[in-house]
């Protein structure tokens, strides 16, 4: 009771966690640490024309969510409707996933 250990984990190598018995407050605690979303204080949305990342802010971490490219078709002298036509797209896919994958509550 009371004993704290430490682990080094390494990324993308997997682990098993065992203890005998699982209470409320220890779930609540993993859940919190496995999910970045309810830890985030800021998300970011960085966009150039034809690519975005949406992204979470943490005290300590910086959390890729989503990278979102999309080809845009170039402007051609007197014919711009295929290039707005493009961008209209690439704004919905990134608000699409944007609200996908930030939490609003």
């Amino acid at each position: 009771m009371g004993a704290y250990h430490t682990i080094d984990l390494v990324l993308n190598q997997p682990f098993t966690l065992v203890k005998d018995h699982w209470d409320l407050i220890a779930f609540e605690r993993l859940d919190l640490a496995c999910d970045a979303s309810k830890t985030a204080d800021v998300a970011v949305l960085i966009m150039q024309e034809g690519l975005a990342h949406i992204c979470l802010l943490t005290s300590c971490m910086t959390v890729t969510r989503a990278r979102i490219e999309q080809n845009i078709p170039r402007k051609r002298k007197g014919i711009v409707a295929q290039h707005d036509k493009g961008m209209e797209k690439f704004y919905e896919t990134v608000m699409q996933a944007f609200l996908r994958h930030i939490r609003f509550e």
